[in-house]
């Protein structure tokens, strides 16, 4: 358990050591700024250095451009030489292309939903972020020692201008240019920007062309060294395929030719070859995975769409072409059949929404149709859209003139039980009227109509025995 805890701390203890580093330094920036804020120190730091600079550079104040150029020549030189050797310029752009290599693979996974990988990539960021702030600790370090000699360079030069009796200088695109005129920033500061800033580019591309030319000569000084650790990193990257059963015969091939490659002298030719046959290689194994993750999807995507023709014969070409080792082909029929099963679930989903929008309104106006229901079967059988847009279509018409037909027979019932109820004749005619809204209960509205243009007939003519037998009634009353 102690041994278990040390390693852990040994883990982690870089990330700790980088902030430190970092508290440090803005430890330190931050006291820097506190003395370049107060004037007093500032004017004592440019007299300071304008007793070294001032002999040199000064020249009487007669020529400001050339003093303001070659102390910002000087300055930048110094700058430029310190990054560069507190710098390791080969280790930044590794960490920078491991950076972007890795934002690459985790948008692309999050792209393509792939929650598994998204989760292993994100077990790699603390590494990262680790690299990172190593990075950034580097980069800052040597600002303290540019700092030390930039700062005082900028005040003496704040006060060599202030100084000078005749601050104008001509540029092209005015005469008379007051270097202690400002915006933003003085124009003198402008001027000096102008000047040193393509030095300092220039001079640091020089260095890193000269680190650079070192890097090859120790490699073509280990070149035949180097080239047979690559070869056998190859031949190991290789075999690791072959035994995932990945098609590595024309890889095979190609390293024995390096081989004798590597037999001739030809050294740069070797290892120029062995880096492609290692870029083929991981193409390949990528291609493999990215295979066998759509294989894997597609068969998880054919349990819930179900079976679908087409999709299922993209599958069967997809799986033959994945156990012959040729991944483009696997890959290929694998999206093309989960496109294919895609678009049938989104198909299905529709069908299943339409065909139960149809019902929810049947069951909102209390309606039953076998009708609709048997135009609602054919629309499920259906094998085209257009086909099934045409049912749809004929069962939203059906149910249409069902509604209309409803109200109308509705509205007759309503008048017809009006007049019986005014009539006292509801319990004459009640079977009657059962009957009549079973029909419209079933959606028989020809045979509700036509049963209450009886019904009504009767009633009516009920209506008129009652009011004949009244009158008689009367009549002998009035006798």
């Amino acid at each position: 358990m102690p041994q278990a805890a040390q390693q852990s701390g040994q883990g982690k203890s870089p990330q700790p050591q980088a902030d430190t580093s970092q508290m440090f330094l803005m430890m330190f920036l931050l006291l820097f700024m506190l003395v370049i804020f107060n004037r007093d120190m500032r004017v004592w730091m440019g007299q300071t250095m304008g007793v070294l600079l001032e002999p040199a550079l000064g020249f009487g104040g007669h020529y400001p451009v050339l003093t303001i150029f070659l102390a910002g020549f000087v300055m930048i030189i110094f700058s430029t030489s310190v990054r560069h050797f507190f710098i390791d310029w080969m280790e930044m752009a590794r960490i920078q292309k491991a950076m972007g290599a890795y934002n690459k693979e985790l948008r692309a996974a999050q792209i393509a939903k792939n929650q598994k990988r998204v989760d292993k990539l994100l077990e790699l960021q603390p590494e990262l972020m680790q690299m990172q702030s190593k990075l950034s600790a580097s980069q800052m370090k040597p600002m303290v020692f540019t700092m030390i000699i930039a700062i005082p360079i900028f005040m003496w030069l704040n006060e060599f201008v202030k100084g000078i009796s005749y601050p104008y200088v001509s540029i092209p695109w005015e005469r008379y240019w007051n270097l202690r005129d400002s915006f933003i920033l003085p124009f003198w500061v402008w001027l000096y920007s102008i000047l040193s800033l393509p030095i300092g580019q220039a001079y640091l591309r020089f260095l890193k062309v000269i680190e650079l030319k070192e890097e090859i000569w120790k490699d073509e000084e280990h070149i035949e060294e180097n080239t047979g650790a690559a070869l056998e990193s190859v031949k190991s990257t290789v075999k690791k395929l072959k035994k995932k059963k990945v098609p590595v015969d024309d890889l095979e091939k190609a390293l024995l030719e390096v081989e004798d490659t590597i037999k001739s002298g030809d050294f740069k030719s070797a290892m120029r070859r062995a880096k492609e046959i290692r870029k083929k290689a991981k193409d390949r194994q990528e291609q493999m995975e990215k295979a066998k993750e759509h294989l894997r999807s597609l068969e998880d995507m054919r349990k819930v769409a179900g079976k679908d023709e087409a999709a299922e014969n993209d599958y069967i070409e997809a799986k033959k072409a994945f156990e012959k080792g040729d991944f483009a082909s696997a890959l290929y029929y694998s999206k093309q059949a989960k496109k294919i099963l895609i678009e049938s679930v989104a198909q299905k989903e529709y069908r299943e929404g339409e065909i139960a929008r149809i019902r929810d309104e049947m069951n909102a106006e209390v309606l039953k149709s076998e009708k609709i229901e048997q135009i609602l079967e054919r629309a499920v059988t259906s094998r085209s859209r257009e086909e099934f847009d045409e049912h749809i279509e004929q069962a939203e018409r059906e149910l249409e003139n069902a509604i209309r037909d409803k109200e109308r027979v509705m509205e007759f019932r309503d008048d017809v039980e009006k007049k019986m109820r005014y009539a006292f004749l509801g319990d004459e005619f009640s079977d009657d009227l059962k009957r009549i809204d079973e029909d419209i209960e079933n959606c028989r509205f020809v045979d509700a109509k036509k049963g209450l243009d009886e019904l009504n007939v009767r009633v009516l003519r009920r209506i008129k025995e009652k009011e004949g037998e009244l009158k008689t009634t009367g009549a002998q009353n009035g006798e």
